[in-house]
């Protein structure tokens, strides 16, 4: 049952960096939330009123606090369980409408500080443009399928483009090229990571009454192209789907989709065009609903609505991690952050026996281009500093797949670069 806690002037309700999935929600009195930027390390407040939930985004996510959370005044706090809010509040459309408003926001708001960060401004760019630019970026990296794909859906988009010979011209090129592609296959990360709220969403969405909303889609297909107005929303049935947005003419990965989640919902909440890619690695089931269709199978349906919730809270947390990543300069570092944000958010450890202890090695099922597309870097830097790795024997690269030596070096080249950071003086400011 949740429970009123009282807490004092000057009391510290949780502390960032906590790992508790309770919930909370300010009964009376005054709560400040305080938290660091990831860009620029300035300290952010934010002041609760009475009513207000928080706490809310970590414990659906299962991931740790990013604030500290402080009475600024007597105050009395409800508190929950994960279980307990999705009993007494999934139902309640009111609370689960403005929360996945709000959280869309949120994570639209990380997607445009990445943005900044990389010195793009999406607005200025129309969307024929942009969608010519992504597919320009899928040839670069010799991601040949989703450029014949996204190819197709420009002209399908823009039958009079002016830019039709071009496109018309690359996607033959792509085509040729990709018949000597083999088709991705799925190394997999050790076992199952699907919660018990997307097994069950599975289960829910293999009734026969789904069947033809199915779709299939082969490796690198563009199932949802950047740019273009929202017109549907998917829910991965099997295979995974990679985010992926383009960036100044080079693709940059975001989130790495399982079976059991929702996609291409983010711009139906939010509106506005799309600002991300969502591509096919390996083949990929689907089923395919109509934005109308949004309200009947998630807002209107309890167990749908706190699922979405759980998966928005859980893009927040592995968008911050990535902008973390792409917020330090030093390109080596850089790299070694990214393994370690794959290690924390895609890697799952073995079953050991008792007494056995897990190896820090770590095979990675990733490319010099994947690395490149999570650091935001070209195919050729990403290359430049992999090699670097490799020469001090820390790292192998294979055709499908590389090889951490011992993940806890890429931690201590990490944390080294942050020490450096912190103890740096401040360096004066110019006039």
């Amino acid at each position: 049952m949740p429970k009123v806690v009282p807490y004092t002037k000057g009391s510290v309700i949780f502390f960032a960096g906590d790992k508790d999935e309770r919930i909370f929600i300010l009964q009376s009195g005054k709560v400040v939330l305080k938290s660091v930027d990831i860009v620029t390390g300035e300290l952010i407040s934010e002041n609760l009123t009475p009513g207000e939930f928080f706490g809310i985004k970590s414990a659906l996510a299962r991931r740790p606090r990013i604030e500290t959370a402080s009475a600024t005044t007597d105050a009395q706090v409800v508190l929950l369980s994960t279980q307990e809010f999705e009993r007494i509040f999934s139902a309640n459309k009111g609370v689960i409408s403005k929360m996945l408003t709000v959280f869309s926001k949120t994570l639209g708001d990380l997607y445009a500080k990445t943005e900044l960060l990389l010195h793009y401004d999406r607005k200025a760019v129309q969307p024929e443009e942009g969608m010519a630019a992504v597919a320009k970026a899928f040839f670069d990296a010799a991601q040949y399928r989703s450029c014949v794909s996204e190819c197709d859906v420009i002209l399908r988009a823009f039958p009079e483009t002016s830019r039709k010979a071009e496109i018309e011209k690359m996607r033959d090129e792509a085509e040729n090229l990709s018949a000597g592609q083999a088709a991705e296959q799925d190394q997999g990360l050790g076992n199952s990571s699907q919660n018990e709220s997307e097994k069950s969403a599975l289960s829910q969405f293999s009734l026969p009454v789904f069947s033809r909303f199915r779709k299939e889609y082969s490796d690198g297909s563009v199932i949802v192209s950047e740019f273009m107005d929202p017109h549907h929303f998917y829910f991965i049935q099997s295979g995974k789907v990679q985010l992926k947005e383009c960036i100044n003419g080079t693709l940059k990965n975001l989130e790495l989709l399982e079976a059991g989640n929702f996609f291409g919902v983010r711009a139906i909440i939010s509106g506005g065009r799309r600002d991300v890619c969502c591509i096919a690695k390996g083949t990929v089931q689907c089923l395919e609903f109509a934005k109308e269709n949004f309200n009947a199978i998630v807002r209107d349906n309890p167990h749908m609505s706190a699922l979405m919730l759980k998966l928005l809270c859980k893009r927040i947390y592995d968008q911050r991690r990535q902008l973390s990543a792409l917020s330090i300069p030093d390109l080596g570092v850089r790299i070694a952050d990214v393994f370690m944000m794959y290690n924390e958010l895609y890697y799952v450890p073995p079953f050991l026996e008792d007494g056995m202890e897990e190896s820090l090695s770590r095979r990675f099922p990733l490319t010099v281009d994947d690395i490149a597309c999570w650091a935001a870097l070209s195919a050729d830097a990403a290359r430049d500093e992999l090699n670097k790795y490799v020469s001090r024997n820390k790292l192998d690269i294979y055709d499908n797949y590389m090889i951490v030596g011992n993940i806890a070096d890429m931690k201590r080249t990490v944390d080294s670069w942050y020490q450096n950071k912190d103890a740096a003086p401040a360096q004066p400011q110019k006039n």
